[in-house]
């Protein structure tokens, strides 16, 4: 049995290219969901699906259906999964040799397009993983096609999707850390704040264009850049001051030319909530080397011996270290197993105030 169908796959491969004046009919093509802009850029880890989309184009019913498709050498035929289909499928088998799969309708009994032209057409959806063991190239094109086959007719050939690789996507595209904001209980008529993240993980410049809240007891001091760069992080110190005893909510509100996005923050007054001011900081953070290879040592001076958190976050705005510190010291992080790239720190008190902040680069 396998060996007839791996014949039939052969000959209908053989008489779909001889004959070239076969095209897809208008009911008769392959659709591809991921990829941005005309190029269709899409990113090297996506998982790609395709829906192939089927009509009987013929005079009469067509009792069996044949759908054959063959791929590019990046995936792994193994991996091919089934998303959602029109119409029960018989059988279906994977020839590794081709990296081709055929699907086999029996019994399928399709109306022809001149007779019921609703219940002539079908789909077929599937999704397929790239190789793991395999580097997919910078800008390569994967193209995939497929070939349709009613009763004992010829091949229909569909038209050709294609995708564009890339490791980053040529577009801003806009995100933040923490979509949500919680202060807490605070002190009314005394300012607090909290750091938020704005992330650009596309590959052209993110504009921000305004940055609003619907709620007056939260706002930033300072102005926002307008521009984030590539892969790059914006820091933004959030207040909330706080007037009466009461719960606050709101919204921040980012726009920008990848869209807007919000930020959800809630926070509550009190009139005592036993906090102790601190005293004022007069800290300073140097990094050395920079950029680094293997070590970062990070000189903190705190003559007040002020407790602090050090928090180091990636591009993506992960955290991905956070130290204590008590007392004026160099802490050394070990960064050999981190990428390469920029990575950003924040120096806060226990209170949660921001000391110091800035970036260092991993090479």
């Amino acid at each position: 049995k396998k060996t007839y169908k791996l014949f039939l796959l052969i000959l209908l491969s053989i008489f779909s290219f001889a004959l070239n004046d076969i095209q897809a009919s208008s009911g008769n093509y392959i659709t591809v969901e991921q990829g941005v802009k005309e190029e269709n850029y899409t990113l090297m880890n996506e998982v790609l699906e395709y829906t192939i989309h089927f009509q009987n184009i013929y005079d009469s019913e067509s009792s069996t259906l044949i759908i054959q498709d063959e791929f590019s050498e990046f995936f792994n035929i193994s991996s091919f999964e089934i998303v959602e289909m029109s119409h029960e499928l018989t059988e279906y088998e994977g020839f590794f040799a081709n990296n081709a799969i055929q699907m086999l309708f029996e019994n399928i009994n399709l109306p022809s397009v001149h007779s019921d032209e609703e219940n002539s057409k079908g789909f077929f959806k599937f999704r397929i993983y790239f190789k793991e063991d395999i580097t997919i190239p910078e800008n390569a094109l994967i193209e995939n096609s497929a070939r349709i086959v009613f009763d004992n007719n010829q091949a229909v050939e569909t038209n050709t999707v294609f995708n564009t690789m890339v490791s980053v996507l040529p577009i801003p595209i806009i995100s933040v850390a923490p979509a949500l904001l919680e202060f807490g209980e605070m002190q009314i008529n005394e300012a607090f704040s909290q750091i938020v993240q704005i992330i650009n993980l596309g590959g052209e410049d993110l504009i921000i264009s305004d940055i609003t809240f619907t709620n007056a007891a939260f706002f930033l001091k300072d102005s926002f850049e307008s521009e984030v760069g590539p892969q790059d992080v914006q820091f933004l110190q959030v207040w909330f001051n706080p007037s009466e005893t009461t719960t606050y909510e709101g919204t921040m509100i980012v726009k920008s030319n990848a869209g807007d996005i919000e930020i959800y923050i809630t926070g509550k007054g009190e009139m005592d909530t036993a906090i102790i001011d601190v005293i004022p900081s007069i800290n300073k953070v140097d990094i050395y080397p920079n950029p680094v290879r293997d070590f970062a040592t990070f000189t903190i001076e705190n003559p007040v011996a002020e407790k602090q958190l050090l928090t180091i976050y990636n591009t993506l705005g992960q955290q991905i270290a956070l130290i204590e510190n008590n007392v004026s010291e160099d802490i050394a992080i070990d960064c050999t197993n981190y990428q390469t790239g920029i990575y950003h720190f924040q120096l806060k008190n226990l209170m949660g105030k921001t000391i110091s902040k800035g970036k260092f680069v991993v090479q």
